[in-house]
């Protein structure tokens, strides 16, 4: 695939890849990790692969050239450790977890006035990939700041709920 090529091809050398299906989930990881666990950001370089099947197929093939490579999927995919496929935390993918957390969608109501569950149900969105692009739309911002802005919401009314992720990146390392 062309993401593995460019994963191989890139000049980085990080001591582990790791793949996650898109760039919400990527900005996710890293925030976390900037937040809990700064230095591991220079070890390992996150990448955003595509759906949970090309994670699954990146991680795979990139093992198989010799890279250290894992993947962190949805939650809703849920894990396999010991093939190197880890998950979020929750039971859903983390759109759907970072935007109906209450806290969140409290700030989205205090920051831009925007009533989140109504205004999802008035503009029929039902992708979540679509929700942060929603709010942008509505507020004339931002995908990337109305993702980066709820993201450290989130991170930090969920904390401790990451740990077990970083520690078994950590010792994938």
């Amino acid at each position: 695939t062309t993401h593995v090529r460019s994963i191989l091809s890139s000049g980085h050398v990080r001591n582990l890849d790791v793949c996650v299906e898109d760039e919400f989930a990527k900005v996710l990881l890293t925030e976390v990790i900037r937040l809990k666990k700064k230095d591991l950001l220079k070890a390992i370089a996150i990448h955003a692969i595509g759906d949970k099947d090309a994670v699954r197929e990146a991680t795979c093939v990139l093992n198989k050239t010799g890279k250290k490579s894992i993947a962190v999927r949805d939650a809703d995919v849920g894990q396999d450790k010991k093939n190197g496929l880890f998950s979020f935390p929750g039971t859903k993918p983390p759109e759907v977890e970072v935007f109906s957390n209450d806290n969140v969608k409290s700030l989205i109501d205090e920051k831009y006035g925007i009533d989140l569950d109504w205004i999802l149900q008035r503009d029929e969105v039902k992708d979540h990939h679509k929700i942060a692009k929603c709010i942008a739309d509505e507020e004339e911002s931002s995908e990337e700041v109305v993702r980066a802005i709820v993201i450290d919401k989130y991170i930090n009314d969920i904390d401790s709920e990451f740990d077990e992720l970083i520690k078994d990146i950590e010792c994938c390392i």
